[in-house]
């Protein structure tokens, strides 16, 4: 989406929704779902004016569009349909170093949030891109949050042990170490995996995630 483009989106979403039927309302739904960062005040006014506008007797009337917005506005408070967004983005281009660069806050951000960390963890071809990147994998290993989701689901697991630079970054990043080290079965697989066992005992950071955690200790 171009700058023009972004700007007109944001006129049409940013009025007085007060003065609009139910059917423009959920129009400007679909609009804002086009382009979330257009304007980022729409879902705040949105909730507002549902508010405003719909008492139980409006809500008995008006049931099904009731039902429509309130849903749209249920999706538009999680950050998961801006980051997923966001994240498509991510996939078609090229240079993704540069992506997760400029857009180093928001994913950050994202997957310190639990919710968004968990979808992210369920989403494989998403996910997988993520690991495959450097600096992406290094933000995940700094985020106790999307380190635990990571780690606790089974497939999100499996594409983090294939992570091209896992053990080049894993073992430098204190907070990824000690969500590794409460897994007695994580543990034991580093020691069963030459390069694993190299990186983490070459790394004082990693060293001392292990030292800290009991079942780590037991399991050496």
């Amino acid at each position: 989406m171009t700058p023009a483009q972004k700007a007109a989106v944001a006129a049409i979403l940013n009025t007085d929704l007060s003065t609009l039927d139910s059917d423009r309302l959920i129009e400007l739904c679909v609009i804002y779902r086009a382009a979330p960062d257009a304007l980022d005040t729409f879902p705040a006014a949105l909730n507002a004016e549902l508010v405003r506008r719909y008492s139980s007797e409006a809500i008995a009337s008006e049931d099904v569009n009731f039902a429509v917005l309130q849903h749209m506005a249920n999706q538009f408070q999680s950050t998961i349909p801006y980051f997923h967004l966001k994240l498509l983005e991510m996939t078609g281009t090229i240079n993704r170093d540069i992506w997760f660069t400029d857009n180093e806050a928001l994913f950050r951000a994202s997957i310190d949030n639990a919710e968004v960390a968990a979808w992210l963890a369920g989403q494989p071809d998403i996910l997988n891109k993520c690991l495959g990147n450097r600096l992406a994998l290094g933000y995940i290993a700094q985020s106790v949050t999307a380190a635990t989701a990571i780690l606790t689901r089974e497939e999100a697991l499996a594409l983090w042990k294939n992570a091209p630079a896992l053990w080049d970054i894993w073992p430098q990043h204190r907070e990824g170490m000690a969500v590794l080290a409460k897994s007695a079965e994580l543990v034991q697989y580093v020691i069963d995996t030459p390069a694993a066992l190299a990186a983490v005992v070459a790394s004082q950071t990693a060293l001392a995630a292990v030292v800290a955690s009991q079942t780590a200790l037991a399991a050496v």
